[in-house]
């Protein structure tokens, strides 16, 4: 591993942090871990974690940590993919309090905090006949401030676009502290506003032919900063005044402003959907059939794989969505692809499904009408990340090359020879992707914690980009460029465009405070990588049977941080983290915890068994199984938890009273009820 910034913050100034913020500081290094990581592969322990109340609360942590010269790192629910919410910094989650939400359903509009949940402002806005653009599939957890920093897009993006075409204006606290708001026709009276936009312009102007001639043309970029964007509004307005610096902060990850409020443009529900799920026998028959598909003009086009189906089937909470989809030569398909339509009629939608199949021929194709069917359809594709990254094998579908983005017609090429590229190398992938966009997620299937397949992995991030070039695409099309894209974003730029980003940053951050090192610096593509750590610790004569050697810790490894299990409109789990909207009560959370424990990143030894912090963050698990049954990735805390408190017993002499009266309340009903006066009194004094 890298070394980390010689960073440390002294208890009383943690004190004095706390004193003047209305939210809630954690400092213990268990708390800290876990926020050390997110979706992606990376760990970095955090100095400290703030849970802000609001905007005071920002900007006074922002204030706190210059006059301490400290790094500071804005996130949302942790589930980015390429590690930009993980860092030696002081983390500040906003998605416990800042979760406002002011629709505005006249002007299409609503104004949020950054801690808002999608799925949370498409509730509330339902009921108006509008919803936000951009749906990713993580859309029950992902808050809007993630979306901002990210630029997300996901399903209908072929349709609305990302989420940076529909943000208005954001709020933001600058690295001094100050606090401004960026939007298109900003208050030309504020010198700061006015300030940030002439340096911005410049930079962008100075650089416009290398803009023209580097960025990528496709439906999906997502690499460096949206200098591109910027260039096209100054191409197109008046002047500086109209420069809209909130496209700017779309897809920055945290690293220009920390985002206090964001005001979103909505659009209409769509008046009629239809859904037809086409079953192929191969991902490249699938992806040569897009064209057809496209020719129908959908809304959406996703691409599924046999290894998602197969770990759904595999699945109990999944296994009955499998038996949805069309049967090919008697079995359950080796690719499919969703292919979601809008249309203004019922007759539309008939006419553009039955379009669809006369296209496809003898492709057998099933079609969803009922919202309900359609759900849970999209269901499969949305935790399909979840259910391919589970299991208990070391050799895992690897994120890094997965995001990306060619043009469509090139989609299909690309595909065979990334395949080629990666048969070279004995690495097969799991492939999904955002088909109508041609964005391919393709993820090698390695074992990153042998060097060997580490190397392989560098190796294949390197010849991508070659391909990527070759097919006129963007090696980064999704997910941000964060420490697992960022050298392979420098290098497809190069040295001059990430000068600009540089300079980009110094007019906004020139202290460098916030989210250092991602954008404008490459941090080492295998270094920080979670499995760094992992040493297991001795599990002495197991209560419960474990698959195979040292899988107690795997189960634990299981969890993607993906979190699900901070959704908290459906389904049962997790209900602590429900009640308590704690990160260290999710399952995600948990499992953490038990990893950090099981291999000795706590307390070493078997020691560990005896973590108070541990046994703490277990302790509102109520055993429900939820997420035995919902986690895509089924991680079973419940099960986890019972090992880890049996042995922490055993290492006690044995369970506590407590938990012996509990355990034989039989017997106890027995007695007590041969001498009811005596029960009932009992009862009455306790």
């Amino acid at each position: 591993m890298t070394a980390l910034p010689q960073l440390s913050v002294a208890d009383a100034a943690l004190i004095q942090l706390q004193e003047t913020l209305a939210g809630r500081v954690r400092t213990t290094r268990q708390e800290r871990m876990l926020w050390a990581t997110d979706a992606s592969p990376y760990q970095v322990e955090p100095l400290a974690v703030v849970e802000p109340m609001h905007a005071a609360d920002v900007e006074a942590t922002v204030r706190w940590c210059a006059a301490q010269d400290l790094p500071v790192l804005p996130r949302g629910a942790g589930t980015s993919l390429a590690g930009q919410t993980v860092s030696r910094a002081v983390v500040v989650d906003c998605s416990v309090h800042m979760t406002a939400c002011e629709i505005d359903v006249a002007a299409r509009r609503a104004i949020v905090g950054p801690g808002l949940v999608l799925d949370d402002l498409r509730a509330a806005t339902r009921p108006h006949g509008l919803t936000f653009g951009a749906e990713v599939s993580t859309s029950a957890q992902a808050t809007l401030g993630g979306m901002v920093g990210n630029n997300s897009a996901g399903l209908h993006s072929l349709w609305w676009g990302m989420t940076g075409d529909h943000v208005r204006a954001v709020d933001v606290v600058l690295h001094d502290g100050a606090r401004v708001r960026l939007a298109r026709g900003a208050d030309t009276t504020d010198k700061r506003v006015i300030d940030l936009c002439e340096q911005v312009a410049a930079i962008v102007s100075n650089c416009d032919e290398l803009i023209d001639d580097r960025y990528p043309r496709v439906l999906r970029n997502n690499g460096g900063y949206a200098l591109d964007k910027l260039l096209a509004q100054l191409r197109a307005g008046t002047g500086i005044d109209e420069l809209n610096l909130a496209r700017l902060i779309c897809g920055s990850e945290g690293t220009l402003a920390f985002v206090t409020s964001i005001q979103v443009d909505l659009v209409p529900i769509p008046a009629h959907v239809g859904l037809a799920v086409a079953g192929f026998t191969s991902v490249p028959e699938a992806l040569d059939a897009m064209p057809d598909v496209l020719a129908v003009q959908p809304s959406a086009v996703e691409l599924l794989d046999a290894d998602v189906i197969t770990r759904a089937r595999a699945h109990g909470a999944y296994a009955d969505l499998v038996d949805m989809l069309p049967r090919v030569a008697g079995g359950d398909p080796t690719a499919v692809l969703y292919v979601d339509c809008f249309a203004e009629s019922p007759d539309d939608l008939r006419a553009k499904l039955g379009a669809l199949q006369a296209k496809l021929g003898d492709v057998p194709v099933i079609q969803a009408m009922a919202p309900d069917t359609q759900r849970n359809l999209w269901d499969l594709r949305k935790h399909g990340l979840g259910l391919i990254t589970g299991g208990w094998s070391d050799t895992r579908p690897t994120p890094g090359v997965e995001d990306c983005a060619v043009p469509v017609e090139q989609l299909a090429a690309f595909q065979r020879d990334f395949t080629a590229m990666l048969q070279r190398h004995g690495v097969e992938a799991t492939w999904y992707a955002h088909a109508s966009v041609g964005l391919l997620h393709a993820r090698p299937r390695l074992n990153m914690k042998t060097d060997a397949h580490r190397t392989t992995f560098e190796a294949i991030s390197r010849e991508s980009l070659g391909l990527v070039r070759e097919h006129g695409g963007s090696i980064s099309g999704e997910h941000g460029d964060g420490r697992i894209r960022g050298a392979l974003v420098h290098a497809w730029y190069g040295a001059e465009l990430v000068e600009a980003f540089r300079a980009i940053k110094q007019v906004f951050d020139p202290s460098e405070r916030f989210n250092p090192g991602v954008i404008t610096d490459a941090p080492g593509l295998t270094d920080d990588l979670r499995v760094d750590d992992m040493q297991q610790v001795q599990l002495p004569d197991p209560y419960y049977h474990w698959a195979v050697e040292g899988s107690f810790l795997r189960a634990a490894e299981q969890c993607n941080g993906q979190g699900l299990c901070r959704r908290t409109d459906a389904g049962a789990m997790c209900p602590s983290y429900r009640a308590t909207r704690s990160e260290r009560h999710a399952t995600r959370g948990r499992g953490n915890a038990l990893r950090l424990a099981l291999s000795g990143q706590i307390t070493p030894g078997e020691a560990a068994f005896d973590d108070q912090e541990t046994a703490h963050t277990l302790d509102l698990c109520l055993g429900c199984k939820a997420c035995r049954y919902e986690c895509p990735s089924q991680v079973d805390v419940a099960k986890l938890k019972s090992e880890f408190e049996a042995q922490r017993w055993r290492a006690r002499g044995g369970p506590p009273l407590r938990t012996r009266i509990k355990a034989n309340v039989r017997l106890l009903n027995r007695l007590t009820g041969a001498v009811p006066p005596l029960a009932n009194a009992l009862h009455r004094f306790g």
